[in-house]
């Protein structure tokens, strides 16, 4: 697990040391559905109609939009989920789906390009906002929260 931790910090400081692209590049941060998510449809269409490319990453299912598949600026990156036997305890099979979340959000945040912002939608915050965290420090980002559904929570 060490040596794990090790691996993905020095790939991510070889990844901040990079040159920064002429246009901001921001990943924006669905933990769902993306074509459920017109919130954050349009957050990614608004951000690329600026000049920003667009990583758009979440799970698949839903079509998105026209405006998010026909953008040139807009690329859709999936999380692939993984479903743990249900033979198992739940409490092992969720801490399995967490960890699996955490390895799959880590590859697609370290293996594309590097960004400038990441913009994270909240709820849920586990584990979306520990990885952006880590990201946007390790490659000198700036993390933006969608609080969305803030107000019915109070």
């Amino acid at each position: 697990a060490v040596l794990c931790l090790l691996l993905v910090l020095l790939v991510a400081w070889y990844r901040s040391n990079l040159p920064a692209s002429a246009q901001p590049h921001v990943a924006v941060i669905v933990l769902g559905d993306i074509g459920r998510s017109p919130r954050m449809q349009y957050h990614a269409t608004s951000l690329a109609k600026h000049g920003c490319e667009v990583s758009l990453i979440g799970y698949a299912g839903a079509q998105p939009t026209s405006d998010v598949l026909n953008n040139p600026r807009i690329h859709i990156r999936h999380i692939v989920p993984v479903d743990p036997p249900p033979s198992l305890p739940f409490t092992i099979r969720a801490g399995l789906k967490v960890l699996s979340l955490l390895s799959g959000l880590l590859r697609l945040l370290l293996s594309g390009p590097r960004f400038d912002v990441l913009l994270v939608q909240n709820p849920p915050a586990v584990p979306t906002l520990v990885i952006a965290r880590l990201i946007a420090t390790l490659q000198a980002a700036s993390l933006i929260i969608d609080f969305h559904n803030f107000g019915y929570s109070l």
